[in-house]
């Protein structure tokens, strides 16, 4: 859609379907500010974040997010990289804390039974979307973890305390 602003102020948005396609014209004071409301997908750094047993995992996720008030975008982001650093951290926030109520077994559990991780990233999406559409004119779609590890520093000690494990199980046998 585009926006158009008379001496950084919007005063119409064209293309968001409210309104009839076509030519529209504009003063030579007045601008046009394009912004593409495709979904589009951010994908965030690692970060490392507090189970609730005490143990570091290293966290990496996705946001699938589009734009849905151009005015409020404008005003709040500007650009779509001031938009995804926002959600940045709004994001990061609400994963760290959802995290941080559950044990690091739960997590990486397969079983349904324990918990669910589809129920972890609905309930971080129902955090963010609201202040997201608020403050940033943004609809978040989908949060979703790509992976989930132990931090580089750690993982030789839990590699190997997975091996004595094996092998008492292996001596016992």
């Amino acid at each position: 859609c585009v926006i158009v602003t008379e001496f950084g102020r919007p005063i119409g948005v064209f293309g968001d379907g409210s309104d009839e396609s076509g030519l529209h014209w504009k003063m030579p004071w007045q601008a046009t500010r394009s912004i593409d409301r495709r979904l589009r997908v951010f994908d965030p750094p690692a970060r490392e974040m507090m189970t609730g047993d005490k143990r570091n995992l290293e966290i990496a996720s996705y946001v699938a997010w589009r734009v849905v008030d151009p005015s409020r975008f404008l005003n709040s982001a500007g650009t779509l990289d001031a938009a995804e650093s926002r959600l940045n951290e709004r994001v990061s926030a609400a994963l760290s804390h959802a995290v941080g109520t559950r044990e690091l077994a739960a997590i990486a559990s397969t079983d349904a039974k324990v918990w669910s991780l589809d129920a972890m990233t609905a309930e971080v999406v129902q955090t963010v979307a609201p202040l997201a559409r608020d403050e940033l004119g943004v609809e978040v779609v989908d949060i979703r973890l790509r992976r989930f590890n132990h931090p580089v520093e750690v993982r030789p000690a839990v590699f190997d305390l997975i091996r004595s494990e094996r092998r008492q199980v292996a001596a016992a046998l």
